[in-house]
């Protein structure tokens, strides 16, 4: 599909979007001084089907920033997370509902879209790289250094470790659906 909307970041607040499937690209970047390299992304829901102008971008020394489309151009809003920890994923649960990890265990949550953040935080002796949700149990996986697996049922406000059975760094992790079970061959 021509239609899909893509987006990629990288180093320097860089940031390039897609709207047609990976055929052209725009510049959209972020222009702040607080954005040396942007190390994760996400969506923030759309207002229409055709509304991709919302995505939540973190970095190092603690950067969260949000675009939005102004009289047609993009701006960048920066949420302060009163943090200079490198954060190095993001996850939207919802429009209010955010998560960031990073490291030194650095977990931050959003429950009104930025305003504000809490602290959830975990050992200081692991970097998490990776934060998805999970939006089947209300929560969100976060992965990182020595195997670290940690989950949350309860939108961030809590979170348990789990044994992954390896001490190697855990990049990233996807959440499926498919129930094995119920598959046919």
């Amino acid at each position: 599909d021509d239609s899909s909307v893509a987006f990629a970041i990288g180093d320097s607040g860089k940031v390039l979007r897609s709207p047609d499937n990976g055929h052209t690209w725009q510049n959209i970047s972020y222009n702040g001084s607080n954005f040396p390299d942007m190390n994760g992304l996400d969506v923030l829901p759309p207002n229409s089907p055709t509304d991709f102008s919302h995505v939540i971008a973190v970095g190092n020394g603690g950067s969260v920033v949000k675009s939005s489309i102004s009289n047609g151009n993009w701006v960048w809003l920066e949420f302060p997370v009163n943090t200079n920890i490198k954060l190095n994923s993001v996850a939207v649960f919802e429009a209010l509902i955010i998560a960031v990890v990073g490291d030194n265990g650095a977990i931050y949550v959003t429950y009104n879209g930025g305003t504000t953040w809490q602290n959830k935080s975990i050992s200081p002796s692991i970097s998490l790289k990776k934060i998805v949700k999970d939006a089947h149990n209300y929560g969100f996986y976060a992965v990182g250094t020595g195997g670290a697996i940690y989950t949350s049922t309860n939108f961030g406000q809590s979170w348990q470790q789990r044994n992954s059975g390896t001490t190697k760094t855990l990049r990233d992790i996807l959440v499926s659906r498919f129930n094995s079970d119920s598959a046919t061959a």
